[in-house]
């Protein structure tokens, strides 16, 4: 993913070039067994894949955290050599597919998933589109997408029906894995005790909440929920995403009119490019013996209704 923009000016000259030195793919494909095979899955690299959609979930209404109604969908995408890959599409990318995937379509289903984030769940290995910046296309006529769309009818004839339905039973979510039993609970005395590394289950209570007044949340990017501390200049940018934030302030001006005739204004400015997210850390005690855990914005949210950002205006407010 380029972290720039090329601006062009009134100054700025176009030439032709009829030759070029350089490569013009629009894609740099990654290959689905690759991602199945690795050893490890970078999520912090944004990547690339074809494949001809061969299965589908059943769209499912969400709301985020920041309370806003979203969608999501999983497909399964497979490629030239067979292998499957699950892919999970979230907002505008649902009504974007939705019409193509009718029931008893015999025409391939290409799709090209550019800038999407890896991830590998209990190892099951997936990809998802990554906020505003992944990109969908849909039977794009390209010369990839047309050449996999030939040796993809060479194998498999456009008779068949090519989407089936995936069974939704198997999405990641933690509730249902501990209602089936899929998981092992450990109590906190295992935890500490384990010297094995990977994910762990517990249960407890969070006795006490190890957050000052200042050290409860943090400032992130808008667009991921990557830290942003570091000023270029007068602006932010995002390590992980790219995005530049601007370090202009919303400024707020009251006025006051008091006895005999004279004016008060009173100002106050609020950083607004950036957003606070949750970085608690509490205590979590249950009768064998007690830990620290550290809280992001996701789960602080669930467990209290309420965003950093809310809270953090309602402090200006109170202080006016």
């Amino acid at each position: 993913m380029n972290r720039w923009t090329l601006n062009f000016s009134h100054r700025t000259v176009v030439l032709l070039v009829e030759n070029p030195t350089f490569p013009l793919q629009a894609f740099r494909l990654t290959q689905i067994s690759e991602l199945l095979n690795a050893d490890r899955i970078n999520d912090s690299q944004l990547i690339d894949i074809m494949g001809e959609v061969v299965g589908k979930e059943d769209p499912k209404e969400l709301i985020t955290s920041k309370g806003k109604e979203t969608k999501r969908l999983a497909i399964l995408v497979e490629d030239l050599d067979n292998y499957r890959i699950g892919c999970v599409l979230f907002g505008d990318m649902v009504d974007q597919i939705l019409p193509y995937l009718d029931d008893g379509r015999v025409e391939p289903l290409i799709v090209v998933l550019q800038f999407f984030r890896p991830s590998r769940w209990n190892e099951k290995t997936s990809v998802q589109s990554h906020f505003d910046i992944s990109k969908l296309r849909i039977n794009s006529d390209l010369e990839e997408v047309r050449d996999f769309r030939d040796r993809r009818l060479a194998a498999i004839p456009s008779n068949l029906v090519r989407i089936s339905q995936v069974n939704t039973n198997n999405s990641h979510s933690g509730a249902d894995e501990l209602k089936r039993g899929d998981v092992t609970v450990n109590t906190i005395e295992e935890a500490l005790n384990s010297t094995q590394e990977g994910p762990l289950w517990i249960a407890g209570t969070i006795v006490a909440i190890n957050s000052g007044k200042d050290d409860w949340f943090y400032k992130s990017c808008r667009k991921c929920p990557k830290k942003v501390e570091t000023p270029i200049g007068n602006r932010y940018e995002c390590g992980k995403c790219g995005h530049t934030h601007g370090s202009a302030s919303l400024r707020f001006v009251f006025r006051f009119t008091i006895c005999f005739g004279w004016t008060m204004l009173l100002q106050f400015t609020k950083l607004c490019n950036l957003y606070n997210r949750f970085k608690v850390e509490v205590m979590a005690y249950d009768g064998t013996g007690s830990i620290t855990l550290l809280l992001w914005d996701r789960e602080t949210v669930q467990l209290c209704g309420r965003q950093a950002e809310q809270i953090k205006d309602e402090e200006v407010h109170s202080k006016l």
